[in-house]
């Protein structure tokens, strides 16, 4: 097992409660950590720094060869953690199909911090059929709560020696994504940072397999995982599901980065496919501002928590999205044409999404809009990535390093990728295909991903059907890709980024004023400018004159002769000063 981990990364500044990037500090407090059942064996365990940043892992489960889907041996899995950052991964609990995740553990180089290396069944530390205690427990558990949660299937098709009905099944595509409903495994909750078995917002990664499947349902095998903070200012939410063609009685979303809070009747709106409620329902997604396909994409998957897979997808139009999640498979032979025609989508509770926004300005940020014919349509970093459809549904990418040239592998990052066409002769609805990609470390040192569609069911060999009958053809699509690099992964705002311009200037000065004057004022009135984030140098959650040293520091790092009112520098040189004198 290789696990790959820059520890300087986790260094004391994160410790402290500070993460640096680009020489410019975001400050966030992490959530105070409890232990409310007595169930730490010592009072002073505790997890590693809080994750504050986007963190991303390659993280491989492999079943018992001879196992049975959904039968003998199914929970039966080796997990390992292949390489992460900027934050290590680990888990606490897994079956098949589902795996509790946690980022940061105490300690990344000590090997009990991961899962035993070695096939066990049901792994479930702090239950009755496992020991009382493991260290990889002392993590944070990931949760909806805090921020967008994303799964990539790391193969294109993977034979893994597994029966059904007692024959051999041969080769699976799989499917991947984090749900919203309970999650358990014992870990120590992202969102109020009490140690407990999930719940209260925590998700488990959940895999399954593509096509219908004859109802096997779940599945284990090698993903890409992935966490955007929102409290790195990264716009997102994870849907709720709709009853009546709205979203759920409270109106809202079941979590999303501040700025979108009690909007999501407003952002997400639902409506019928057709006149058929059996037909089920697509979204539209517009989020305010300037947050449009013009500007940046739509990062959307599946996050309904039963153990039938879903695909999701978002295109973009007209300054919004088109979102329609779907059942992996026809949901019954009666509507298999319309689902393979691309005009139906999931009922009601099964159209539970996620979505997460990502600017072209973002900084760091190697990835874009690329159309079915391989050509980039928009992008940022492009000097750092090439890409070339080489056959129908497969596309190879590079990653490079900043010198355009030295390749990046996959113990450097990940990839995440999104369905971002419309289905073929459908103008507000999503493509109903799905995504996977492999690392090629042994010729190219590309990333080969494939885009694959259910187009036939109950299919002989001959006709190319699977072992259920299914065909998954190779479809050329239009997508969305990103690299997450492990050691310098793509940014949100930065600190004292006041207006979002992605640029830390004069221009960012009367609005830190306004923020300083009133921030109550000020973040009411500019609810994507989350002051205890963007502004708030010292992290005592509390933006005021103590911050106004570090806005100055970050002003002069940024570059050029930066002009600043004199109140602000008064306030920095005298009355920042007198404060410090003062303040207890």
């Amino acid at each position: 097992m290789h696990r790959r981990f820059n520890r300087a990364t986790a260094g004391s500044a994160f410790a402290a409660g500070l993460a640096i990037w680009a020489g410019t500090a975001v400050a966030v407090l992490p959530p105070v950590i409890s232990d409310p059942d007595s169930r730490l064996p010592d009072p002073g365990l505790m997890p590693g720094p809080f994750p504050f940043t986007v963190t991303a892992a390659n993280v491989n489960v492999t079943p018992l060869p001879g196992g049975t889907y959904n039968g003998a041996d199914q929970d039966n899995l080796l997990v390992e953690i292949q390489s992460a950052g900027p934050y290590m991964w680990t888990e606490s609990r897994h079956n098949e199909g589902d795996v509790a995740m946690l980022i940061s553990p105490f300690d990344p180089n000590d090997p009990s911090y991961f899962p035993p290396d070695t096939f066990v069944n049901n792994y479930q530390p702090l239950q009755p059929a496992m020991p009382d205690f493991a260290n990889t427990t002392l993590a944070w558990r990931v949760n909806q709560q805090v921020g967008g949660l994303f799964a990539t299937v790391r193969h294109n098709g993977i034979d893994q020696q597994l029966l059904s009905g007692g024959e051999a099944v041969g080769v699976i595509h799989g499917l991947a994504y984090f749900n919203n409903d309970f999650g358990q495994g014992w870990g120590f909750r992202m969102n109020d940072g009490v140690f407990a078995n999930g719940g209260n917002g925590s998700s488990d990664l959940q895999m399954g397999i593509a096509g219908f499947s004859g109802g096997a349902g779940e599945a284990s095998f090698d993903v890409a995982t992935t966490m955007f903070p929102y409290a790195h200012d990264w716009v997102g939410a994870w849907v709720n599901q709709i009853d009546n063609n709205v979203l759920a009685a409270d109106g809202a979303f079941g979590s999303s980065h501040p700025g979108l809070a009690g909007q999501g009747a407003e952002v997400v709106q639902w409506t019928a496919i057709t006149s058929d409620p059996l037909d089920g329902f697509k979204a539209r997604v517009v989020l305010p501002g300037d947050m449009t396909p013009e500007n940046g994409m739509l990062i959307v998957a599946a996050a309904n928590g039963d153990n039938d897979a879903k695909i999701a997808g978002g295109a973009g139009r007209d300054g919004g999205w088109d979102v329609v999640v779907r059942d992996a498979s026809p949901p019954s032979e009666e509507l298999a044409e319309a689902y393979l025609e691309g005009t139906i989508g999931a009922l009601g509770a099964q159209s539970e999404f996620q979505f997460m926004y990502v600017d072209y300005r973002s900084p760091g940020l190697v990835g874009g809009l690329i159309d079915a014919d391989g050509n980039t349509v928009q992008a940022a970093g492009e000097n750092q990535f090439s890409i070339t459809r080489t056959g129908t549904g497969v596309y190879a990418i590079s990653v490079f390093e900043s010198d355009g040239q030295t390749k990046k592998t996959e113990d450097d990052g990940v990839l995440v990728l999104s369905v971002s066409g419309h289905a073929p002769g459908q103008e507000d609805l999503a493509d109903l295909s799905f995504m996977s990609y492999e690392y090629d470390g042994v010729d190219s040192g590309d990333f080969i991903v494939q885009a694959r569609r259910v187009t036939a069911i109950n299919a002989t060999e001959e006709e190319g059907g699977n072992f259920w009958g299914d065909v998954l053809s190779l479809v050329d699509i239009d997508f969305s890709f990103m690299w997450i690099d492990f050691e310098n992964p793509v940014q949100g705002f930065v600190a004292g980024d006041m207006n979002r311009d992605f640029a830390l200037d004069a221009f960012d000065v009367n609005p830190f004023e306004a923020a300083l004057a009133d921030g109550e004022a000020f973040a009411a009135a500019n609810p994507f400018t989350t002051a205890s984030v963007v502004g708030d140098f010292n992290g005592d959650g509390v933006l005021d004159a103590f911050d106004v040293a570090g806005f100055e520091a970050a002003l002069a790092g940024s570059g050029g002769a930066v002009p600043e009112p004199a109140s602000l520098m008064l306030l920095g040189i005298g009355g920042l000063a007198m404060l410090r004198r003062t303040r207890r």
